[in-house]
């Protein structure tokens, strides 16, 4: 029996709505704002196309993994964009997987900037170990997370310092 949980969260943004689409669908701006995706690659021709592959990493409950998304529809124009996301190097028929839809409605002074999630959890991993109500409370949490981080970024035109903080102190991490 499939397991799947569906989560819908969404934020004002005082910003024009093609400027956050523009932050939010350039996939290496995630490590910024994310509260579980840490790492990016950067994206290679055909990334943007239907079936395009991005790599990154992520740290949730404890594990870093890398993860592979497959894109699903990307729209600049319509301001949406949709992959589908599992770990990395798992075939697609062990089960689990994250659809992540983001789209950027136009209200004229601001917009509405909406996450859509479908997780569909793999026949492996019990309701015992990790119960629906977990699940719900991690996608709350890690999307009001993300969610305030691109406010705060965005309504503060912080676009540029905030990825320059982090190329002035990965040298001294890594």
């Amino acid at each position: 029996m499939d397991r799947i949980i569906t989560h819908h969260s969404c934020t004002t943004v005082k910003r024009p709505a093609a400027d956050v689409a523009r932050y939010v669908l350039d996939p290496t701006t995630m490590p910024y704002w994310s509260a579980v995706i840490y790492d990016v690659e950067a994206p290679t021709a055909g990334v943007f196309e239907k079936g395009g592959r991005l790599r990154g990493r992520m740290h949730i409950l404890g594990l870093s993994l890398a993860v592979e998304g497959e894109m699903v529809e990307f729209d600049p124009p319509g301001m949406r964009a949709a992959i589908v996301v599992r770990p990395a190097g798992v075939p697609a028929d062990a089960g689990g997987r994250l659809e992540h839809e983001l789209s950027v409605e136009d209200l004229g002074d601001a917009c509405v900037l909406h996450f859509r999630n479908r997780l569909h959890l793999p026949d492996w991993i019990p309701p015992e170990v990790a119960g629906d109500g977990l699940v719900r409370h991690l996608f709350d949490q890690t999307a009001a997370f993300a969610l305030a981080n691109i406010r705060y970024i965005l309504e503060a035109s912080l676009e540029s310092g905030v990825a320059g903080f982090a190329a002035l102190v990965r040298p001294h991490l890594e």
